[in-house]
Formats: C-alpha cells, sequence, structure tokens
C-alpha cells in the first residue's frame, strides 16, 4: 500500500532511524544525543514550538486510504497491516523531531550515554513510562523487545539488532547495549544510535507471543493510542489513552479522542467516499483530479476547502523496478535498454498535463540527489571502487544519470535506436517483427500492477517497448494478491514507490544490503547483489560528518542510477489536501516539516460527522456503493 500525504509524514516522524553524526562529547550522560552541533530544541525543557501546546483534547479524526489489511502485529512479515495508525501504539527509546532530521530527543529513555569508541550505549528510562496495562517499561522489556525482533521480527530488526553482542541490565532502569566489532576491528558509530530507535515491548507479552506470526492480537504498547475496534479490509480505529505516561511530556501531540481509518478497494472509491462526507481530509496526489475533480456541491459551496503548497522534504517518487532475481535481467545492456525505452516526458505531459517531475535520482527534490561529473569528496569515494567497478568507471562519475528527454516523437525515435543497439549487442535481435533471444525465445516479460490510477502508465510503457519488438504484459491484480506477491519476489516488473526523507543512514543497507536480497520480506525488493552498492550504502551510514554524508549519498546515487534497475517515472514536491470545514484545525504549513495531522491536528468541531449535513449518506457508485454511519463505513464492490 502506498502510503501518502500525512501518512508519510508521520512515518518519516516515527519510523526507522536514519544516519546521524557522531557527538564530540559522546561520553556524557546527556538527554540529547547528536553527533555533531548542537539541538535545535531544549526540549525536555522547553516545548517543541511546531506543536500547539494549546489545542484541545478531544474529537474524532477520520481518515481513509486505499488497499486491505489482514494482520495487527506490524512486526511480522506475514499479513499486511494498517501500519498508518498501528504505529501510534508504540514508543521509541528516543525519537526524532520532524524539521531536526540529524537529533534525538528522550522518551522512554531519559537519557543515554554512548562509549567513546561507540561501543556501547546505555540507557536510563524514564521511571515514569508505563504500558497500556499500567505495568512499569524496565530494563528486562527493553532486553526482550531486542531480542526478540531480531531474532522473530522482519528482517530488517535483524540488520538492527544483529551487531548486538550483549545486553547488560544494571539495574531496573538502566541497560547497557554492546556492539560486536566490524570487519576492520573497529565500531560502528551509527550503531548505538540505530538501537536509540527501539520499540519496547512488554517482555511478558514477547514470551507468551510469536512476534513473527500473523496475528489479530497486537502486542501492547507505550504509545498514545490503543486499538478500539477493527474489520479486516474496512476500517480501524484507535481511541487516545487517557492513562498515556507521555501526554504531560508531548504537549501539543496527539490530540483527537480517536483516530479511525476506513480502506477503499480503489482510488475512486475513495475519492466519491470524500465527496460524501465519510471521512474529515483527502491527501490529492492527481494533479488532474485537483484541477477538475472538486466540482460536487459541497467544493462549491464552501463547505469543502482545499490546500495546496510546495515543500522541500523528501519526496515519494515512482520507478519501475526490475526483479534481479530474474536471470534475463542480469544483463546491464537490456536493462539500461528498457530504460531508454520509457519516454516519461510524453507521459507526464498527456497523462499528467506536464504538472509532474521526473526524478533523476533515488533522492530526488533532495540535496542527496547526484547531479553533474563526480567531483571532490564524491569522486574520492567512488575511486575507492575504481578497480571494482571496472570499465563503466569513466561514464558513471563524468556523467549524472539523466532520463530520455523528449519533445517530439522524433525524439523519442533516437532513445529507441540506441536502445535497440544496445539489446543487438546483447544478442537479441529482431526476427519477423519480434525481439528475440539466442535460443529463439521471444524477448517478453510481465509488469504487475494493484492500482488503476497507474495503468495508463504501464500501458504507454508497453507501447515503447513494442517498438523494439518486446512484448510486456500488464497483470492487474488486487492488493492482497500484489502483497504476497511481492513478498515471495514472485514478479517480473512492478511500479515501486520510495520515499527518502531528509537523513538518509542505515537503512539504505537493508534497502540495497546484498545479504538481504533474497531474504523473504526484506526491503530489497528489487533484488539487488551487488557488493560494490551494498559498501556505498554501508558508506552513506557510517558517515562522519555532514559533507561526507552527502558525498556518500551522491556516490550511492550515482552508482545505483547507473545500474539502471530504477527507470524512473515520476514524483510531485506539492502538498494537497481538502478538508471539510469545521472538522480539523492544524498549525500553520510548514514547508519544511509538511503536515502532520494525526501528530499535531486537533479537532475543529464537536459535531464535526454533521459537518456536510447528512448523518447517513449513501451515494452510488460505478463499483459499488458506500453506507455511512457514525460508526461503519467501507466499499462494497461488486
Amino acid at each position: 500500500m502506498f502510503l501518502q500525504g500525512t501518512f508519510l509524514i508521520l512515518l518519516s516522524f516515527l519510523s526507522t532511524l536514519n544516519c546521524l553524526w557522531c557527538a564530540k562529547n559522546v561520553g556524557n550522560t546527556k538527554a540529547i544525543v547528536r553527533l555533531n552541533g548542537t539541538a535545535k530544541h531544549k526540549f525536555p525543557d522547553a516545548d517543541f514550538p511546531f506543536a500547539n501546546t494549546q489545542a484541545p483534547k478531544g474529537g474524532k479524526l477520520r481518515l481513509a486510504t486505499q488497499g486491505t489489511f489482514d494482520s495487527l502485529n506490524r512486526f511480522s512479515i506475514h499479513g499486511t497491516t494498517p501500519d498508518e495508525v498501528l504505529i501510534l501504539q508504540y514508543d521509541m527509546l528516543m525519537f526524532r523531531a520532524p524539521d531536526e532530521p540529524f537529533t534525538l530527543y528522550p522518551l522512554l529513555a531519559e537519557s543515554a550515554h554512548i562509549a567513546p569508541d561507540s561501543s556501547s550505549i546505555t540507557f536510563k528510562i524514564n521511571p515514569k513510562a508505563k504500558f497500556a496495562d499500567g505495568s512499569a517499561v524496565q530494563a528486562k522489556d527493553v532486553k526482550a523487545s531486542m531480542e526478540h525482533l531480531r531474532d522473530k521480527g522482519k528482517p530488517r530488526y535483524k540488520m538492527s539488532f544483529g551487531p548486538v553482542e550483549r545486553i547488560d541490565m544494571i539495574d531496573d532502569l538502566t541497560i547497557k547495549v554492546h556492539f560486536s566489532k566490524k570487519d576492520d576491528g573497529t565500531y560502528d558509530p551509527e550503531r548505538p544510535l540505530v538501537v536509540a530507535y527501539c520499540i519496547v515491548l512488554p517482555k511478558k507479552d514477547l514470551e507468551k507471543t510469536d512476534i513473527g506470526a500473523q496475528s489479530n492480537q497486537p502486542i501492547q504498547g507505550t504509545g498514545p493510542y490503543k486499538i478500539k475496534s477493527f474489520e479486516h479490509g474496512h476500517f480501524i480505529e484507535m481511541e487516545r489513552r487517557d492513562d498515556y505516561w507521555a501526554k504531560d511530556y508531548l504537549k501539543g501531540f496527539f490530540n483527537f479522542d480517536s483516530i479511525r481509518l476506513d480502506y477503499f478497494k480503489t482510488s475512486q472509491a475513495q475519492f466519491q467516499g470524500f465527496q460524501a462526507g465519510a471521512y474529515d481530509i483527502f491527501f490529492e496526489t492527481n494533479p488532474q483530479n485537483w484541477k477538475r475533480g472538486f466540482d460536487f456541491p459541497a467544493a462549491k459551496d464552501g463547505r469543502v476547502v482545499k490546500f495546496e503548497a510546495e515543500h522541500t522534504r523528501g519526496v515519494l517518487s515512482r520507478y519501475f523496478i526490475v526483479n534481479m532475481r530474474r536471470p534475463i535481467f542480469q544483463d546491464i545492456r537490456l536493462r539500461k535498454a528498457i530504460s531508454l525505452a520509457f519516454d516519461a516526458d510524453t507521459v507526464n505531459r498527456r497523462v499528467y498535463e506536464g504538472d509532474m517531475k521526473i526524478p533523476q535520482s533515488t533522492f530526488a527534490n533532495t540535496i542527496y540527489a547526484h547531479k553533474g561529473k563526480a567531483e571532490g569528496s564524491e569522486l574520492e569515494i567512488l575511486t575507492k571502487y575504481k578497480n571494482r567497478i571496472g570499465d563503466r568507471f569513466h561514464d558513471i562519475t563524468n556523467s549524472a544519470y539523466v532520463t530520455p528527454q523528449t519533445k517530439s516523437p522524433s525524439d523519442h525515435r533516437a532513445y529507441i535506436k540506441q536502445a535497440a543497439i544496445l539489446l543487438d549487442g546483447a544478442g537479441y535481435k529482431v526476427k519477423n517483427g519480434v525481439r528475440c533471444a539466442k535460443d529463439g525465445k521471444p524477448l517478453e516479460f510481465s509488469l504487475m500492477v494493484k492500482d488503476e490510477k497507474l495503468e495508463k502508465i504501464a500501458l504507454s510503457y508497453a507501447q515503447n517497448l513494442k517498438l523494439l519488438g518486446i512484448q510486456l504484459f500488464i497483470l492487474r491484480v488486487d492488493t492482497v494478491q500484489y502483497e504476497n506477491r511481492i513478498l515471495e519476489s514472485d514478479f517480473d516488473i512492478i511500479i515501486h514507490a520510495i520515499y527518502n526523507g531528509m537523513s538518509p543512514g542505515v537503512e539504505q543497507t537493508y534497502y540495497y544490503g546484498a545479504k538481504f536480497a533474497n531474504i523473504k520480506g526484506s526491503s530489497n525488493y528489487i533484488g539487488l547483489s551487488d557488493e560494490i552498492l551494498e559498501d556505498l550504502a554501508y558508506d552513506v551510514a557510517t558517515a562522519a560528518t555532514p559533507e561526507t554524508h552527502i558525498a556518500a549519498c551522491h556516490a550511492m546515487d550515482r552508482y545505483l542510477m547507473h545500474l539502471y534497475c530504477f527507470i524512473p517515472i515520476m514524483y510531485d514536491n506539492k502538498y494537497r489536501e481538502a478538508r471539510w470545514v469545521g472538522a480539523l484545525e492544524t498549525p500553520d504549513y510548514d514547508p519544511e516539516m509538511g503536515r502532520n495531522v494525526m501528530a499535531f491536528g486537533w479537532s475543529g468541531s464537536a459535531d464535526k460527522q454533521l459537518v456536510n449535513g447528512n448523518t447517513d449518506v449513501q451515494i452510488k457508485a460505478e463499483n459499488g456503493f458506500f453506507q455511512n454511519s457514525f460508526n461503519k463505513i467501507y466499499a462494497v464492490i461488486f
């Protein structure tokens, strides 16, 4: 399920810890862990300025998304979970402010002590920290959480906690985590900070629960919300805990009494649900629908208002990605050829009226995207791998990755000719209009799609490849089939969305680490098993200064894009929302932070369910109907 709008911002705020530089005074016990310079905020001694500390508590936030879910255990590779709201059940030892990616602030851990050589980190647990059942958070819970997540959780947890050599419980509220050495005999400077982002679960529950199994019984956490009710594939509702231990600590955070997330089968059904008043706020990613879709009565008479603004954060970029586990994609000449064949500029003009941008990087819209020739520190990093890169080193370092630039059909024909030459050289010749391998078999593969909004793009790509004599089959599947086939790596090509935030770090090794290429459920969807790329990702994770970190990101990004496993499609750096007037309020929009409705919004009306003037909405749709009441709303697809 692709996340959008406030969900992406929330995950950026609450999700995987990224790169943080090592502080000069890491040996001192302190409440804030930062690797370079000083922290922007004075929390916990002062409140965060981006949160409205006077925001009233209460009300209900109603959200919607497309897809389904069949499990409530977000730590397992099995099943599809509503992570957008499940994450609200859990706190971390330390957390990151949305406007400051390179600082950690105290939460469950009130202080942290990092050894000067990064061989260990010691946490002092906040004595006020409590689980949802009222029991105190203790060192034994932290230890059990790291061990169970590492041994039974998703593959990324093994990567995070695998280098933990041992864990010492000093007392009930103090725990010391020791790390194993790297191959070069030193300690990873980022590892202490990775474990600082650990979600803490109760030891007593972990001992009687298989955290690696699909389950409808989520493990309790320490977070501000708990599950109130749910119906698989239809909705999940979270309710705010009055006894949340940090409610007076995080002032202005988590203001809604309840947050409900409804699921729709299609994007069309989701938008029609918004028009009917089924939920409060809609996050639009389609510029054309934004321009022409809001012609329904509530939008015309002002009961629904729109807001649009550019932002300077990381973006959700879409790419075709090839499954590198398939032998057919092992030849870089073939990958480059099918990359040259896709005419993203024409798709942007015809499908999106030129409103989208074409990513030239996996770090689009950020300072981490490589450009031009490799120079300075970036070139120094790549030069370390010159002998291993081989003949391609000159091409990679002397020019940035650039997608085909087309303003007319003749421009595209020039790229098709280049692609045909590459395919001929790789042994794929045209016979009777069909591109064939040396054994005479036609060159063909499939593109798996789950979102009907992307089918026009898929069909356009199929037409592009047909010019080369390649047959691309469009395989339309539902969300459950799609997620299951992704889990099993059973695909040729998919349209994949990448969100890289403002602090790339250790998660890059999860995405591109060779050791994760064939692990079920890993984040290495593409199946890349390139040791140079893995080493470059590790350079990103272990960079010692902001300058070397940017250079390392540029180097990794440049090398990755020149592997031609990613075929860029589009991204949009605009935030668009439409909301029912009176349903909710939010702080002013900040282009550097975006807008996090769930974390920082508050209720605008005690009876906002009535804001559309209709308490029992039922509307006809092409593929079904909606029935809206206070307690239940879902799409029924015939």
